[in-house]
């Protein structure tokens, strides 16, 4: 029998050493050249936790409830806060949000994750 907690956590290898995160805790993942950022809840935007890796390997990784929104983002739907013109806000801390592009291709499938998180289906 799996251990549950063990399923909601992972170590993010680093360019800079091993993290164990939650995957809740991850709000999105940016990719930038050859490297993938992981912006994570209750960190401050000075702190990269870079690894070298593409984002398709990452979104191979992560639960159902992440998803590709754009070549370059993979986001948690459980920050999602709002949808509009091809943007969607995410919430970043308590008080701020940040508006990250949605793939014109990509629109109708993330209009319906977005949907179906929030509880709008």
């Amino acid at each position: 029998m799996k251990n549950k907690l063990a399923e909601q956590r992972t170590v993010l290898d680093l360019c800079d050493g091993k993290k164990a995160v939650d995957y809740d805790s991850i709000i999105y993942v940016s990719s930038e050249k050859h490297y993938v950022r992981y912006f994570i809840n209750g960190e401050n935007d000075e702190v990269y936790n870079l690894r070298r890796c593409s984002l398709d390997l990452v979104a191979g990784e992560l639960p159902y409830y992440f998803t590709r929104i754009h070549l370059r983002y993979l986001i948690n739907l459980k920050y999602a806060v709002r949808l509009h013109d091809c943007l969607l806000d995410v919430k970043v801390s308590p008080e701020k949000s940040i508006s990250l592009p949605v793939a014109r291709d990509r629109l109708k499938e993330v209009t319906r994750l977005y949907c179906l998180q929030k509880g709008e289906f």
